[in-house]
């Protein structure tokens, strides 16, 4: 595999060959972030692993239980860091602003998997076995919301805006930098679209509004 697919997959470039399973789970979260879970083929995910579709269900039982995995990925990666992030010292927009930074960074580390949740949740959370998954996406729903609310409480965070629709905006702002498909050139000069440039709006916009 080389560095160009690695790092489309979420892997930094020359990092060495993965496992069979990880591989699935790559050329899956890819598939299923581009196609959807219904219109991703088991054939065409073993292919993309290299390998023939029969020998996917040594690792995977189901297309289902392939999608549950990929969100398993995503959050054992995610959830550690946003609960670390919330923990930090300072106020509530100092830590507003190391979620946005830690979110974007697993995000960006793992584009595919970040997008299949987005894309597939609401359709895996009625599988058998995807409780944890919803567990899961509460859960770091929880932690933004209650960054958020104690900003306002300590007056470093604009009340104005309900926690929700401020976790909304941001998540939006986050996927669209982890898309690859919404950084096409058009839009400017693509060393600005960054976690830097995100901060910067997101955290000013969300500062008390001076009167």
């Amino acid at each position: 595999m080389n560095d160009e697919m690695s790092r489309r997959r979420g892997r930094p470039p020359g990092k060495p060959e993965t496992n069979p399973a990880e591989r699935i789970l790559d050329a899956a979260a890819e598939s299923f972030a581009t196609h959807g879970s219904r219109g991703a083929a088991m054939r065409a995910i073993a292919d993309a692993a290299g390998m023939r579709a029969p020998s996917i269900y040594n690792h995977f039982a189901s297309k289902d239980e392939l999608l549950i995995a990929v969100g398993k990925r995503y959050f054992a990666a995610l959830v550690p860091e946003l609960q670390a992030a919330s923990r930090m010292p300072g106020s509530g927009v100092e830590r507003l602003e190391h979620l946005i930074r830690v979110a974007t960074a697993v995000s960006t580390a793992h584009p595919f998997d970040h997008l299949t949740m987005v894309r597939e949740l609401m359709q895996v959370r009625r599988e058998p076995g995807a409780e944890s998954l919803v567990a899961d996406g509460q859960r770091c729903i929880a932690i933004w919301h209650l960054v958020i609310r104690r900003g306002q409480a300590d007056g470093s965070l604009r009340r104005d805006i309900t926690p929700a629709g401020m976790t909304w905006l941001i998540f939006t702002a986050i996927t669209g930098l982890t898309d690859p498909g919404r950084r096409a050139d058009i839009l400017g000069d693509p060393s600005t679209r960054n976690v830097d440039t995100l901060c910067a709006v997101l955290i000013d916009g969300a500062r008390p509004v001076s009167r």
